[in-house]
């Protein structure tokens, strides 16, 4: 998706569906009960964020998507891919309230 203004084929709009369908497969193969559809929700989310123009709109979608994968964490106790989903979240919120005030400042 961060090649689709630079690469041809990276412009498609069927690679958001294509990597919707590997993630929904995986699921399918994976599947581990209802908390797999935590992760896969998060990367279905992401997939959608990363093809959007707008960088404010991908920061609340990514953070959507990082809430998503913590309860994933959690029951795997996975401490790293905890801390990471939280310093995506965190990064993601500093940014999008930078943003908005800087909006703010320039009216």
């Amino acid at each position: 998706f961060m090649r689709k203004n630079t690469h041809a084929w990276a412009k498609d709009p069927v690679w958001p569906y294509v990597i919707g369908a590997l993630s929904v497969i995986w699921l399918g193969s994976a599947w581990e009960g209802w908390i797999s559809v935590f992760p896969v929700s998060g990367m279905l989310i992401a997939t959608y964020a990363m093809w959007l123009d707008d960088a404010n709109r991908l920061r609340k979608f990514i953070m959507i998507s990082s809430l998503l994968w913590v309860p994933y964490s959690i029951y795997h106790q996975a401490i790293p891919s905890l801390i990471n989903q939280i310093l995506v979240c965190v990064s993601a919120f500093i940014a999008t309230r930078k943003q908005q005030r800087s909006l703010l400042q320039v009216e």
